[in-house]
């Protein structure tokens, strides 16, 4: 009789903690252009009458998955398990850079692959860092990234812009770090673009 109560003790522990396990949802969280009014940045550039082939972004492989990176210790990384990027950000990235372009009509056309015509420039990017900060029980949004445009005639780089970005969030919440690596990306991407239209115009 024991055998049997201890038996169905075990069960009812185990089948709580299953129960437990699978009210634990998972969240999502995506990376986006801010809303912003087009006239703001358009009128502080000038179209550029060429094609621009976007590459792929690069993020190293730390960074590159759907599992949201947290750095507690310098050389330490762990993963949220209940947090989770909606799209892989090298996706998610590539396509806010498209976005942007079209949106502000910085080129003459811009996409990530030509068929028929052949592109004058190539934007390259790599994040070499995307990750959440953990400092004394505060967080922070952690985005390092680099910037090339290529001149696709003579292979060469006409120009480089790179930045490593920090921001500490007023309240630890994934939502608000997600909004910040959007913010911060997408401000990096307006310097970049000022430095290639004042590059292209000065040639």
């Amino acid at each position: 009789m024991n055998k049997i109560f201890i038996i169905l003790l075990l069960f009812l522990v185990a089948f709580s903690g299953c129960r437990q396990q699978k009210n634990i949802t998972k969240r999502y969280y995506v990376l986006e252009m801010p809303a912003q009014e087009k006239t703001v940045f358009k009128d502080t550039i000038s179209n550029i009458d060429k094609f621009c082939e976007v590459s792929p972004v690069n993020v190293y492989p730390a960074f590159a998955t759907n599992r949201i990176a947290l750095r507690g210790n310098t050389h330490e990384v762990e993963y949220f398990r209940n947090h989770e990027w909606a799209i892989r950000p090298a996706e998610n990235f590539t396509n806010i850079i498209i976005e942007f372009f079209e949106r502000y009509e910085v080129f003459k056309g811009v996409d990530t692959r030509y068929w028929r015509t052949v592109p004058d420039y190539r934007l390259e990017t790599t994040i070499y860092q995307l990750e959440v900060l953990e400092n004394r029980k505060k967080i922070s949004a952690r985005i390092n990234l680099e910037f090339r445009l290529i001149d696709i005639q003579t292979d060469q780089v006409i120009l480089k812009h790179s930045a490593d970005r920090y921001k500490q969030l007023e309240e630890n919440k994934i939502n608000l770090f997600a909004a910040a690596i959007s913010e911060m990306f997408y401000q990096e991407l307006i310097n970049t673009t000022k430095k290639i239209t004042s590059t292209i115009m000065e040639q």
